[in-house]
């Protein structure tokens, strides 16, 4: 690793899976320690309270601007335009020391933060030098996210726009060294998918015609920063004309054996965008396309209309459960289909969208985890364990544990801190309990970090249910990694995890 001084900070690389800090001499203080973390640019199958696969282009990371203010007088503080060979990048979290003026600790109680990733997306010239003010109030409107000029694609030179905002924090540590508490890159626009399939076997000459999603709801200007959900110039109003998609003349619906097999219900959400994915990939399911808006406060609703044999039917109307649910970041799919004799039919999903909350820790705690992360050692008496290459276009390559009839799978994963966090282990596809988890021999899904007890080795075992009644052939489990690490922070372990398991029951 190289040390470097740049524009008054120092970069300290922080890599995690082996997890080694870099120690510099003889550093100048004051300073503050910023670290950030971006995820793996491929798209894992995991979630955070479900989260839906984020493509590579979606996880772009092409500029990186940091700010500090003081809080009470919005003066500058610090600041760093971060040059891209020191970009953090999947698996690696960066700190940046701003140095800070020698008077800090009695100029500041707390610091407002804002942090911005891929300005030009939108068209943005902050810089370095911009005030609070400037920061705090820009925003972007036409010709970016709208629908004028629908966004499909994300320029592979800008990637899409990503902020993060903190105002009013307080100063931890002493001099020379202080730290603020964590804050979260989300991005700053959400999208909407439409896709469609028909039953096998119906024999009607079916089309969609056109589908609209009304006007008065994209705002006609979106801020950058939010603390929350979104952040909206309502005095600015919204944009009135409807977005409406049209197929192409060579627009065809699928055939599809089960169609209702393919509308949400309640499974992992990166599970259900696979399922829809696979389904595209194999010409059972129409890509209507994929579109990125900026976020909206209001209850989006729209029309689907179509034709049965040449004859326009009465349109349906499809629209979200409540105001915000298209708040930045989110993924909202509208799922149309046709079943056998019946008129069309509508699924609506809103999820959030992966890796929506960027690790961008202002703490000085970050998840240590030894060894390649969750680890299933070779047990040829209770499983036979084999790696899988993933198809051309998904997640990584897995390991596939497939147990054997009344056998225990038992694994392991040694992690040393944020001592006193809570490890949380979420268990995916098996919404029935089908599958029976213990984290230390105890019938529990989380556990306090600890590197004194066992050297920090936490031993997770895997098996059938015995309580279960019902059938379990062929039943599948994934598990997903956590750490609350207190006051809000939550830090997602799948980059740490070097391998990736399925269990599967005889």
């Amino acid at each position: 690793m190289r040390k470097s001084l740049l524009i008054g900070c120092l970069l300290l690389p922080l890599l995690l899976g082996g997890c080694r800090r870099e120690v510099l001499e003889d550093v100048p203080g004051p300073f503050l320690g910023i670290d950030v973390a971006l995820p793996l640019t491929a798209a894992p199958v995991k979630s955070n309270e479900g989260e839906a696969p984020a493509s590579a282009d979606e996880n772009l990371l092409k500029s990186l601007l940091i700010w500090v203010f003081n809080h009470s007088t919005k003066a500058k503080v610090a600041s760093l335009n971060v040059p891209v060979a020191d970009f953090p990048t999947g698996g690696i979290v960066r700190r940046y020391m701003l140095q800070v003026p020698k008077t800090f600790s009695s100029d500041c109680s707390s610091v407002d933060v804002f942090v911005l990733a891929n300005g030009a997306s939108v068209g943005c010239t902050l810089n370095e030098n911009s005030s609070w003010d400037a920061v705090y109030g820009a925003f972007f409107g036409d010709p970016y996210y709208g629908v004028a000029n629908p966004v499909t694609t994300v320029d592979p030179t800008k990637g899409l726009p990503m902020t993060a905002t903190g105002l009013d924090l307080p100063i931890r540590g002493e001099d020379p060294a202080f730290s603020v508490s964590s804050l979260m890159l989300t991005r700053a626009v959400s999208k909407l998918r439409y896709v469609f399939c028909k039953q096998e076997g119906d024999e009607r000459n079916l089309q969609i015609t056109k589908v609209v999603l009304n006007g008065n709801q994209i705002p006609i200007n979106e801020y950058l920063f939010a603390e929350n959900d979104y952040r909206i110039n309502e005095e600015d109003g919204y944009v009135s004309s409807n977005f409406t998609f049209t197929p192409p003349a060579a627009f065809e619906i699928f055939a599809n054996a089960r169609p209702e097999d393919l509308v949400y219900s309640g499974q992992s959400p990166a599970s259900y965008q696979s399922l829809l994915d696979q389904a595209i990939a194999d010409h059972v399911l129409t890509d209507g396309g994929t579109y990125y808006f900026r976020e909206s406060d209001k209850q989006l609703t729209g029309w689907v209309y179509y034709s049965v044999d040449g004859v326009e039917q009465r349109p349906r109307e499809f629209k979200m459960n409540a105001p915000g649910d298209f708040a930045r970041n989110r993924t909202w799919t509208v799922y149309a289909y046709f079943i056998t004799g019946k008129k069309i039919q509508l699924g609506v999903s809103v999820l959030p969208w992966d890796k929506n909350n960027y690790q961008v820790d202002f703490s000085e705690h970050s998840a240590q985890v030894y060894g390649g992360g969750f680890t299933v050692p070779a047990q040829p008496e209770n499983a036979e364990i084999k790696k899988v290459t993933a198809p051309a276009g998904s997640r990584q390559d897995y390991w596939e544990v497939r147990l054997k009839r009344g056998k225990t799978v038992d694994g392991y994963l040694r992690i040393v801190s944020p001592v006193g966090g809570i490890l949380q282990v979420n268990c995916i596809q098996d919404e029935d309990g089908i599958f029976d988890v213990t984290l230390n021999q105890t019938a529990t899904h989380q556990i306090t970090i600890n590197p004194e007890r066992n050297d920090g080795t936490i031993d997770i075992a895997i098996r059938q249910n015995p309580d279960y009644d019902g059938s379990t052939s062929g039943k599948t489990l994934t598990l997903e990694f956590f750490v609350d690490a207190g006051n809000d922070r939550i830090i997602d372990l799948d980059s740490e995890m070097g391998n990736h398991y399925t269990f599967i029951l005889p």
